[in-house]
């Protein structure tokens, strides 16, 4: 199966108005949700999805929408500092419901800030600084849900149920390098459809405990 294949994303809204690092905490903690919460009606789109290169769609849309994914489509909601983040069982691409594909891919990169760090309980995901939020937030998301498939069940619910459990930095490709090395990293090197060249490394997830 071609590594460029993508028939099956995984939808991820974003608010228009949140920041560059929340967002992307938030995208990732959401697609990490409706992979933990997915149903038993929904696992055949997983098995599908997770077939292939699990590719993501982040879009920004206005809460007004945002609001309506969680009510009529049974998005998985993550709201963070100000920042949200909802994620929907994958789905064809050609399948996008209106709702989700009017929403605004393209451009989307939100003002940054630098958070004080946070203690570390779980998991650190660290994504290269030079993407833009959709893109840092995609491969976020693919970072935690790469850690969250090989991780005990428990280890992931506990990242997801406390604000410590997931460390979010960002850095430069030397950096990111240097920490994909590192015992159990789960490394990301994109597929270059969007921003950077194919084979890029993009994202690092390491277990911090």
């Amino acid at each position: 199966m071609s590594e460029l294949r993508t028939d099956w994303v995984m939808p991820i809204l974003v608010d228009k108005t949140g920041t560059h690092e929340l967002t992307v905490e938030a995208a990732a903690r959401a697609c990490v949700l409706a992979w933990a919460r997915r149903t038993a009606d929904q696992q055949a789109a997983f098995d599908a999805w997770l077939s292939g290169p699990f590719t993501k769609s982040v879009r920004r849309a206005s809460a007004a929408h945002l609001d309506r994914a969680v009510a009529e489509l049974g998005g998985h909601e993550v709201r963070w500092g100000g920042s949200r983040g909802v994620a929907l069982a994958p789905m064809r691409m050609v399948d996008l419901p209106k709702l989700v594909a009017k929403a605004q891919v393209a451009s989307t990169d939100l003002e940054r800030t630098r958070p004080a760090p946070a203690p570390v309980a779980g998991v650190s995901v660290t994504v290269l600084e030079t993407l833009t939020t959709g893109k840092a937030a995609a491969q976020a998301a693919h970072a935690l849900l790469g850690w969250a498939l090989e991780a005990d069940g428990s280890a992931v619910e506990r990242v997801l149920g406390v604000s410590t459990g997931l460390h979010l930095a960002f850095t430069g490709p030397g950096h990111l390098r240097l920490l994909a090395a590192r015992p159990g990293a789960v490394a990301i090197r994109d597929n270059g459809l969007t921003e950077v060249t194919p084979g890029t490394l993009t994202a690092v997830a390491i277990p911090t405990a």
